[in-house]
């Protein structure tokens, strides 16, 4: 089983890492992945949600790390301050598995800046955070670029929206020559890729169907029913499947809380979660789902975007979504990284 990881080059240390946090193989994005990045390869990484394309990025990454030098030799740049706080956890958590001395530290807008320059005091390997944060400290001197070997763009398609690209696009003008870019999603739109060339024109496209994992992990069922009906049938729902945990989206933030008032008046635990809940009510809503004390989580698309919810048994669209793609997004929160 390590065997299989060291093939892909990466460091022993690393792949006895994957073994001791109970990854059998390789999935077929971290197969692909990981031998372009250790060659510093640009490249798009593109794979339905929970697929391990974080680990496809950090692993080799981590492999290469110089510890002993007090250099930031990698950044990865995230559009939400949840996802960063879950990519430095992953990063924590395999750096430790692996008994590697890497210093890992977060850049976000919301940390105090004197809190901030007490983090970046320790001379982190890794930032993680958003491109505004760290194209600003940069800037002020506090970050220094001239090292970094890898910059990742996760969840890189909300990265080149329009409200996003200018300070996504600063930053990238910041990296030194030679710095390595991987441009990572769950979907690629052609909008993203158009608007990203200028900094990937010989970047390798390392692309999974996403559709191809939603049909082997997930069964998918579709029930119909009047507007007037849909809370009655969640009523049915719970009753007949007792999902473990169920992950539901629905299509406004004044539609959480009329399912949540229906789910919590059956008696049935609901949590919710809005995009502009504060840090902590956020956490809060995940402790309860994580731990089993809510079985529902109720949000909207923009609410879940960047979240790992590990072990969601069940996942409902109340509503239909416009695209796609975004079912896709939905879906993939449950058979995640090879799990039914």
């Amino acid at each position: 089983m390590m065997r299989e990881f060291m093939d892909l080059g990466l460091s022993d240390a690393v792949a006895k890492a994957f073994a001791s946090l109970g990854f059998e193989a390789p999935t077929e994005i971290q197969s692909l992945a990981i031998p372009a990045i250790i060659q510093k390869r640009d490249a798009y990484v593109s794979s339905a949600t929970g697929t391990g394309k974080t680990f496809a990025y950090l692993a080799p990454i981590l492999s290469a790390i110089d510890a002993g030098a007090r250099t930031v030799q990698a950044i990865v740049v995230t559009p939400t301050h949840d996802l960063a706080a879950q990519i430095e956890r992953e990063t924590v958590r395999l750096a430790e598995a692996a008994g590697l001395g890497v210093r890992v530290a977060s850049a976000l807008g919301s940390i105090p800046l004197k809190r901030q320059l007490d983090r970046l005091a320790d001379k982190p390997h890794v930032i993680v955070g958003s491109a505004g944060r760290i194209r600003d400290l940069a800037l002020a001197g506090h970050i220094e670029l001239s090292a970094c070997l890898w910059a990742v763009l996760d969840e890189a398609d909300r990265l080149f929206e329009n409200e996003a690209i200018d300070i996504t696009t600063e930053l990238l003008s910041a990296l030194p020559e030679g710095c390595s870019r991987v441009l990572v999603s769950a979907s690629l739109p052609n909008r993203t890729v158009e608007r990203s060339s200028a900094w990937f024109r010989d970047a390798l496209k390392l692309i999974i169907d996403p559709s191809e994992a939603l049909r082997t992990t997930i069964e998918h069922w579709c029930f119909h029913s009047a507007s007037r009906s849909k809370l009655e049938f969640l009523r049915r729902f719970e009753s007949a499947v007792k999902p473990e945990r169920c992950l539901l989206f629905a299509s406004s933030n004044a539609a959480i809380f009329t399912i949540q008032k229906r789910l919590d008046y059956l008696g049935f635990p609901a949590v919710v979660l809005k995009s502009d809940k504060d840090g902590s009510e956020r956490r809060n809503a995940l402790t309860e789902f994580s731990s089993g004390a809510a079985r529902w989580l109720i949000t909207t698309d923009l609410g879940a975007r960047g979240l790992d919810l590990p072990d969601v048994s069940h996942v409902i669209s109340f509503d239909l979504p416009e695209e796609p793609t975004i079912y896709m997004h939905r879906a993939g929160r449950t058979g995640r990284a090879g799990k039914h």
